[in-house]
């Protein structure tokens, strides 16, 4: 991990010399958005259903109670409520460019004692460590050199994660709209090969899209997790149990579906 780390310092410092400049656009194009969109198109997605899916995807990570979330790209705060239907209620932090979006998530979430709102690009905030961290939409706006943007982003916000970074973005550019960027699979699984040996990609939930899962070491590769692996390699669990019957042997070896499905595929 030491590899990652350097790179992770060099990316920070190109991503704080070009922030301003490069951001700018992609703050006058949400500033419009938020003037004149319905619904979830405001804050960027195309309508409800696929924030919706795409929030769904991401939140198959399983959550424990009093863990911490970093909502990189918050806007108005829609995957608070998710995350707390889940049964997550330890801290939050959301982050976002516009301030009409942190000001109206901050209303909204008022009530909620552990929430808290912040106003910024998240490449030149000095943001502390969370258990989990989400970057929902959050690259899906073409912006001056998207790819190093990306892949430097990705690197600091996995940097950020004491537990995993989960983000999502689009696998091919929707039609019609050459303001979207896009990124193949094949792109996406060697960043995360680069990052970490613990990763996930999923693109079964809705086409043209995926949601990517990096797991730091310690939240993966659990005595649970080691516990199982040992059964499958001493033959105790068939691998037709992990395939048919998945749930009741992740609940068996209190290993999280995550981690199961890496175990599998692997």
């Amino acid at each position: 991990m030491a590899v990652c780390r350097r790179r992770s310092a060099v990316s920070s410092r190109r991503l704080r010399r070009c922030a301003v400049k490069d951001f700018e656009p992609l703050l006058s194009k949400y500033t419009r958005l938020a003037k004149t969109a319905p619904g979830a198109s405001r804050v960027g997605w195309l309508d409800e259903l696929q924030q919706q899916a795409q929030f769904e995807a991401m939140l198959t990570l399983n959550f424990v109670s009093g863990n911490s979330a970093l909502d990189v790209g918050c806007g108005v705060g829609d995957l608070l409520p998710l995350l707390t239907a889940g049964g997550f209620n330890g801290s939050y932090t959301g982050v976002d460019l516009l301030p009409a979006f942190i000001a109206e998530a901050q209303t909204r979430f008022a009530d909620y004692p552990n929430a808290q709102f912040i106003v910024g690009n998240a490449a030149r905030l000095a943001l502390s460590p969370h258990d989990f961290v989400f970057a929902s939409g959050l690259f899906d706006y073409k912006i001056k050199d998207s790819r190093t943007h990306w892949e430097t982003m990705v690197a600091e916000l996995f940097g950020l994660a004491r537990k995993a970074l989960v983000w999502n973005g689009y696998s091919q550019e929707p039609a019609g709209r050459d303001d979207m960027w896009a990124v193949d699979a094949a792109h996406v699984a060697a960043l995360c090969q680069r990052l970490s040996p613990f990763w996930q990609l999923r693109s079964d939930y809705a086409p043209g899209h995926y949601t990517a899962f990096l797991f730091k070491r310690d939240y993966w590769l659990t005595p649970a997790l080691q516990t199982l692996i040992g059964h499958l390699f001493l033959n105790r669990v068939s691998p037709a149990a992990l395939k048919t019957n998945p749930q009741s042997i992740a609940q068996r070896y209190d290993v999280t579906m995550q981690q199961l499905n890496l175990v599998t595929e692997g």
